[in-house]
């Protein structure tokens, strides 16, 4: 049988002259460079890379948290329910640049400043959170259950204030690295939920509301305490009930909204204690939302009218602000404007109140403007510090 002979010659090799391969590398070259020149992978190159702590916010509102730091005081913190549930939104103070913060799908219903505006605290599923607004960086605090409504950042920066029944019900503070959890009050006394504590401008007291923690007469009337920021000498400065204080810039005075009951109506009367020899001054039969001026002299509110009033700080009157449904104020940190939740009957079935935000020259230089339109619920705006 015969067998089939192997060819063994070797294969012809084809040979690539060196100035073609030069000329390849040179169009490669060429094509990188443009590709790389565009201004698509230029702005794809420069952008940062996203870390898993940090939340996406929309591109077209990034310049409202790059332009935090360096002005104090030009941007406005609120709540909203326009994107389907209530969450924490910024905006720029002509009402531009409107960001949702949060982005969760647990509401949050109550938030604070740090006092060096860059970072706020809020609570999500019953845990104390602080969000950097620069970073988007969100780090929670707390393992602990802590009560909506009772957030308070001290003026130092150094501790956040707020209202637990964990390990007895009462007032407790954490550092904000999360560590040093305390608790300030004793079992005498139940801190009402309902309002936060006020802190002393420089930090070293706090001033809340609660209700003796006993049977007897008084176990159902309120009083008003002051305390040192580590819980020590407790006194009472006020025996007045459902009462929210508010300690003035000065440090000489609260003031107190008070929520009472007639044989006809629910009043509000608004009082101001002088810390240092407890004098009471009423200043109307029907005051909210109260907010000091910066040097101490007035307190802004709100009446069952819905105007904005401001009286002095032991009762002189000055004329009204505006008339209106207003609610919530926020004084400026110059003193020269007020932001405060504002809204009515609106015929829109599907929003049947109207619930915005807007702001006001204090000496109404011009008139209130409307910041936000949308068609949820803007309410609790807070002036960034």
């Amino acid at each position: 049988m015969a067998t089939k002979k192997q060819n063994n010659k070797p294969s012809k090799e084809t040979k690539i002259e060196p100035a073609i391969i030069v000329a390849i590398i040179a169009l490669i070259g060429t094509l990188v460079t443009a590709i790389l020149s565009s201004p698509l992978i230029i702005k794809l190159l420069e952008s940062p890379t996203p870390t898993a702590t940090s939340i996406s916010v929309a591109t077209q509102t990034d310049s409202v948290v790059n332009t935090l730091t360096p002005q104090h005081g030009q941007h406005i913190a609120f709540i909203s329910n326009r994107d389907g549930n209530y969450e924490i939104y910024l905006m720029d103070k002509n009402g531009s640049n409107q960001t949702n913060l949060t982005h969760s799908a647990t509401d949050e219903l109550s938030y604070c400043w740090s006092p060096d505006g860059t970072r706020i605290a809020f609570v999500r599923s019953d845990q104390l959170i602080v969000l950097d607004v620069r970073t988007m960086k969100e780090t929670q605090l707390t393992n602990v259950i802590v009560f909506n409504y009772t957030l308070s950042w001290s003026p130092d920066g150094n501790k956040i204030l707020f209202a637990s029944p964990e390990y007895g019900f009462g007032l407790y503070t954490i550092n904000t690295d999360g560590t040093g959890l305390s608790k300030i009050t004793s079992e005498d006394i139940n801190p009402d939920i309902n309002f936060p504590a006020s802190w002393s401008p420089d930090s070293k007291k706090i001033a809340f509301a609660a209700y003796p923690n006993n049977s007897g007469a008084d176990s159902n009337k309120g009083k008003v305490y002051v305390m040192n920021a580590d819980g020590s000498n407790m006194l009472v400065i006020a025996d007045i009930d459902n009462v929210s204080p508010i300690w003035s810039p000065s440090g000489n005075y609260i003031a107190l909204t008070v929520i009472g009951v007639s044989p006809s109506e629910v009043t509000y009367p608004l009082y101001v204690v002088d810390i240092n020899n407890k004098s009471q001054y009423k200043l109307t039969d029907w005051g909210t939302s109260p907010s000091w001026s910066p040097d101490s002299t007035k307190v802004f509110y709100t009446t069952h009218n819905g105007g904005i009033f401001v009286s002095g700080a032991t009762g002189s009157l000055f004329p009204e602000i505006t008339q209106g449904e207003a609610s919530e104020l926020s004084v400026s940190f110059d003193g020269t404007e007020i932001v405060y939740t504002c809204g009515g009957a609106s015929s829109s079935i599907e929003k049947p109140f109207n619930s915005e935000i807007c702001l006001i020259p204090i000496d109404n230089s011009y008139p209130a403007e409307r910041l936000t339109t949308s068609s949820g619920f803007d309410y609790s705006p807070t002036w960034q510090p």
